[in-house]
């Protein structure tokens, strides 16, 4: 067990230490060619074990970040060779409040796959495709007061979607933009409430267009529904910085010993 909350308090706190780095290499506190201070220098800057700081070094590298040369330092990589759509780049720029610059490109995509699933699952759904969206549209409406739950209700209707369309591969690569768009919903549905009103309305008239076997008009409700959401959510994301501290990772720790102990 003391093993166990050994690797958890670790863990986390690397998340920090990556969010924090990633941070100060995003925003040009280190500018690509430089090279990252040591293993004991980012040891003593955030109090952690340099086991720790080898963690979060070796994850900002698979992310694209930084190449690590053994015996020579870490080196900042320029821009054009991160790892745009890596999930844990994404998670970190969203963390940060540094996923401004990707926006407009990741709500792009999303718009093009969606409203290409759209069309296509209104087109191949079966009878079994409608029987799966309506029972996730009653767990939808069952969750409206809890943003939790009603954003992976959320989710899993989208993903039904793709399942109706036949095309189970869309999941590989509207994957990574999913992930902001899940982080961003809960906070943007806890701020407006409205949110969920809209989200709702949405689902109701894409299903319809779906049970009329109608892609035309399920590739418009689509869009429609994508127009409500992502004003809402862009604006959330660029007014919400939620970096973790090493303070709030510690208190992540003590919250879930507590939680094992109550257990």
């Amino acid at each position: 067990m003391m093993v166990e909350r050994t690797a958890v308090k670790s863990r986390r706190r690397a998340d920090a230490v990556v969010v924090q780095i990633a941070t100060d290499i995003i925003t040009g506190q280190y500018p690509e060619g430089s090279v990252l201070p040591t293993e004991q220098d980012f040891g003593e800057r955030f109090d952690v074990s340099r086991t720790v700081v080898r963690e979060a070094v070796a994850r900002l590298a698979r992310c694209g970040l930084i190449k690590v040369r053994h015996g020579l330092g870490s080196v900042v990589l320029e821009r054009a060779r991160w790892h745009a759509l890596d999930p844990e780049l994404l998670q970190i720029r969203t963390e940060a409040g540094l996923i401004e610059d990707l926006l407009p490109d990741l709500f792009d995509i999303r718009r093009m796959v969606e409203l290409q699933v759209a069309e296509r699952a209104a087109r191949n759904r079966t009878a079994g495709d409608l029987d799966i969206l309506a029972a996730i549209m009653v767990t939808q409406r069952q969750s409206l007061g809890d943003p939790e739950a009603y954003n992976a209700a959320d989710i899993a209707f989208h993903d039904a979607l793709i399942g109706a369309s036949g095309n189970h591969l869309l999941r590989e690569v509207i994957g990574p933009i999913s992930q902001v768009w899940r982080i961003g919903s809960v906070v943007t549905m806890r701020r407006d409430p409205e949110v969920v009103t809209y989200s709702m309305q949405g689902h109701e008239e894409i299903f319809a267009a779906m049970v009329a076997g109608d892609p035309a008009t399920a590739r418009e409700a689509m869009n429609r529904h994508l127009d409500r959401f992502e004003q809402r959510l862009a604006n959330v994301l660029l007014t919400s910085t939620m970096p973790r501290s090493l303070e709030e990772s510690e208190q992540q720790d003590r919250l879930a010993l507590i939680g094992e102990q109550q257990r």
